[in-house]
C-alpha cells in the first residue's frame, strides 16, 4: 500500500508525533484528494523553508504520498506526490491518516543507503 505522511517545510524526515501510514490508493484519491497534479517526482519531497528559525513552530506543509510502480493507477507516474495543506487541511489529513495502519517503511531512504542489520 502507498506510504502517506504529513511533511513540514524545511524537514526532510518526519516528526515522531505524526508517523507514516499505509493508505490504500483508492483512499488516497477519495479521502485525501490525491490527484495527478500533485506529482512531485521520483525523489522524496523537500520543501525549502522560508525561515528555518521558525521550522519547529510550523504546521505541516501537506501530505506526502509515495506510490510504487505496482501501486500507481493507470496513467499515473510512480514516485512522490504532495497534497498541499491548501488542498487538504492538516486536521482533515490527520483524521484520514489515523484510520489506517502505521508503517515502518521509509521510502525516504533508498535500499542501498539503509544500514545493514546486525
Amino acid at each position: 500500500m502507498p506510504y502517506a505522511s504529513l511533511i513540514w517545510a524545511g524537514r526532510r524526515r518526519q516528526r515522531n508525533t505524526d508517523p507514516p501510514h499505509e493508505v490504500p490508493v483508492d483512499a488516497c484519491i477519495g479521502e485525501l484528494g490525491l490527484a495527478q497534479r500533485h506529482y512531485l517526482g521520483a525523489t522524496p519531497p523537500f520543501i525549502k523553508s522560508p525561515n528555518p528559525a521558525l521550522d519547529d513552530y510550523r504546521e505541516a506543509f501537506g501530505v506526502a504520498v509515495h506510490l510504487t510502480e505496482a501501486e500507481v493507477p493507470d496513467g499515473w507516474q510512480a514516485g512522490w506526490y504532495v497534497i498541499p495543506s491548501t488542498d487538504l487541511t492538516v486536521d482533515a489529513a490527520r483524521r484520514v491518516l489515523g484510520q489506517y495502519p502505521l508503517t515502518p517503511r521509509d521510502p525516504w531512504i533508498a535500499p542501498w543507503q539503509r544500514p545493514e542489520k546486525r
